[in-house]
């Protein structure tokens, strides 16, 4: 559980003009911040004072949200409610003494939970992968969805169902009308494959770019992919959003 945490603040704790802090997942924010209060039971879910029901977007983990004495959360929305009538929101949270960090952040740091890209930005996403880097484990001792090795499909397949990292060599690539195919074995029936809807291209070509990469460059490179798993024959995750996958370097390896 996350109650009694102390979160790693943010090195800048100045606020923008607006009274929020000036931080690149907020840019695009859509609306005014709403106050919040924990919804309570499991999941990272708040009620907020409009009526609405809000969930901290862009991460994965499976902690209720602390009822923290003098702390306060604040929900900015980053898109439209979903099908049950929950608005994804990046969450500030708000310390007795002022300082407002991004509540999403301070969970990835803390190793409590693992960035899931869903309506980040470019900046954002590489915000939130640099704050893995500083991650270290968390209060039980364990660091959430440690890298999985993409060669093991049998280890990825015990996780169908569950978020992943997985990191390996891409052995090849494959392309039909509507997919395109990231193959991380030579056996498609077993091995790991992630996918991504040919409509989506653009988007993954400037995510690689900013890596200095681009779709031809990406066979034989090690390859970080992340999200849920499924069960196709094998092992294989669905990307819908460019920063669930990184080409890996020595840097971005670790930890």
């Amino acid at each position: 559980m996350l109650t009694g945490l102390v979160w790693p603040f943010l090195a800048d704790h100045s606020l923008a003009a607006d009274g929020h802090i000036p931080h690149p997942c907020l840019a695009a924010a859509a609306g005014p911040a709403v106050a919040l209060t924990p919804a309570g039971g499991p999941g990272m879910e708040f009620a907020g004072a409009d009526g609405a029901r809000y969930r901290a977007t862009d991460i994965a983990g499976q902690h209720a949200v602390p009822a923290t004495p003098g702390r306060r959360y604040f929900a900015r929305p980053a898109g439209p409610a979903d099908r049950w009538g929950t608005v994804p929101a990046w969450i500030e949270a708000k310390t007795a003494d002022g300082t407002r960090t991004l509540w999403q952040e301070d969970l990835i740091k803390a190793a409590e939970a693992v960035f899931a890209p869903e309506t980040a930005s470019m900046e954002c996403a590489d915000r939130l992968h640099g704050a893995r880097a500083k991650a270290g484990t968390s209060q039980d001792g364990t660091a959430p969805a440690s890298p999985l090795p993409a060669s093991r499909p049998d280890l990825l397949a015990a996780h169908a169902g569950g978020y992943v990292i997985a990191r390996g060599r891409l052995v090849s690539l494959g392309k039909t009308e509507r997919t395109r195919y990231l193959n991380f074995g030579r056996d498609w029936s077993s091995d790991l494959t992630a996918t991504i809807s040919s409509k989506d291209a653009g988007r993954f070509e400037a995510w690689l770019a900013r890596q200095g990469a681009n779709w031809d460059s990406l066979d034989g490179q090690r390859l970080e992919v992340r999200g849920f798993v499924t069960l196709d024959r094998g092992p294989s995750i669905n990307l819908t959003h460019p920063a669930q996958i990184r080409v890996l370097t020595k840097e971005t390896a670790d930890p």
